[in-house]
């Protein structure tokens, strides 16, 4: 056991801030030994083992970890670990696990409220609360569940013919996103990219917003940029709820299924605050798969995390628009290609049975041919 913890120290030098607190299970499975490590990091620094033998070791892992000479983030020094506390499971009696758990100093100064009963965490401190993005009544999402007013969406189709229902199936899915949006009481706000949209838009007398025809099949992130821009702008200002892109999504060159993905608002994973702020996915089913007791990872970050979110969530919302584009444009020439190929293929099968009618009807005329030759010569012969 000692082996391993020193090894797993030694490991782990220079890659987190230390010094470093070690929680250690020993036997136990792999599951159920790296939960009860991760327990141990919530005990005090000062308590005793009530078991002599694991006090004795965690005295002796903590006094030879802090002389290996490894120090904070791994530049030497006589403090490499803050503490160590051991804990023990059922083991198997030839073999067993040790699992060992490594939390930075900074994740330390944490506080955290147990359940008096469970001795559960029920709440972690110091959070800063943040704002919370909960799921509205109708499934929409917005900032604390609020329902979407005024959307804008983006519909992309082609700008050239010739691929089938591609253009026909992009639209019949944006008619159903806008009426289903109406049906929720929003306005819609109809930006156009590509010329089939726009001309059945134009016979449908539906108002629109905006209108491209110069992007085609070879988009770019500048064109991105540009389409996305003035959304930004408005959702920013207010005068937007969310922003949402019907495209054709490129599965493989037979399947470009349309689809309506919604960019903004940019919603974050849901975190339970009680199990420490762990993020777990935006949907229901799992939500209530995630197991319990999971704490998160705890990071100091340089520039803030508000500064990094702030460079990076425009770039993202952008490269969702870049990917609509792109996939659009290569789902047009999938959709293109079965076309053609659907078209040829019905081509050759229509020469193939005109090539059989005229096989047939030139045999006739040449049967018919010689039974009046021969009909003729027999009747000479009489």
């Amino acid at each position: 056991v000692r082996g391993c913890v020193l090894d797993a120290v030694w490991q782990a030098q220079g890659k987190g801030c230390g010094p470093g607190f070690l929680g250690v299970c020993v036997g136990g499975d792999r599951a159920t030994g790296y939960e009860y490590a991760k327990e141990q990091l919530l005990r005090e620094l000062d308590d005793t083992n009530p078991l002599p033998e694991l006090a004795a070791l965690e005295s002796r892992i903590l006094e030879e970890a802090n002389q290996l000479n490894i120090g904070p983030m791994g530049f030497g020094g006589h403090l490499t670990v803050g503490g160590c506390k051991i804990g023990a499971r059922n083991r198997l009696p030839a073999s067993f696990f040790v699992s060992v758990a490594y939390m930075c100093w900074a994740f330390r100064r944490r506080g955290v409220v147990l359940d008096p009963a469970t001795a559960e965490a029920v709440e972690w401190l110091y959070q800063s609360p943040g704002e919370s993005f909960e799921p509205a009544a109708d499934g929409t999402r917005g900032p604390s569940g609020s329902p979407v007013g005024r959307v804008g969406l983006v519909l992309i189709t082609s700008n050239r013919g010739l691929c089938g229902a591609f253009n026909a199936n992009l639209i019949r899915e944006a008619r159903r996103r806008m009426q289903e949006l109406e049906g929720q009481g929003a306005s819609i706000d109809l930006h156009l990219v590509g010329k089939k949209g726009i001309s059945y838009f134009k016979f449908t007398k539906r108002a629109v917003a905006s209108q491209r025809t110069d992007i085609g099949d070879k988009p770019t992130a500048a064109h991105a940029a540009e389409l996305v821009a003035p959304l930004m702008a408005q959702f920013q200002a207010g005068t937007l709820d969310a922003v949402e892109v019907v495209f054709a999504q490129f599965k493989s060159a037979v399947s470009t299924p349309p689809t309506t993905l919604r960019i903004l608002p940019v919603t974050p994973p849901r975190a339970d605050r009680r199990l420490g702020g762990s993020a777990v996915s935006t949907g229901t089913d799992a939500l209530s798969a995630q197991p319990p007791n999971r704490l998160s990872a705890y990071y100091i970050l340089k520039p803030s995390a508000d500064a990094i979110l702030e460079s990076l969530l425009p770039l993202y919302v952008r490269n969702q628009m870049f990917r609509a584009l792109v996939e659009t444009a290569a789902a047009e020439h999938g959709a293109r290609r079965t076309a053609m190929k659907n078209a040829t293929d019905s081509a050759g099968d229509m020469l193939d049975l005109l090539r059989r009618t005229y096989n047939r009807a030139r045999q006739a005329v040449i049967t018919q041919e010689l039974a009046e030759i021969v009909g003729g010569a027999e009747a000479l012969k009489g």
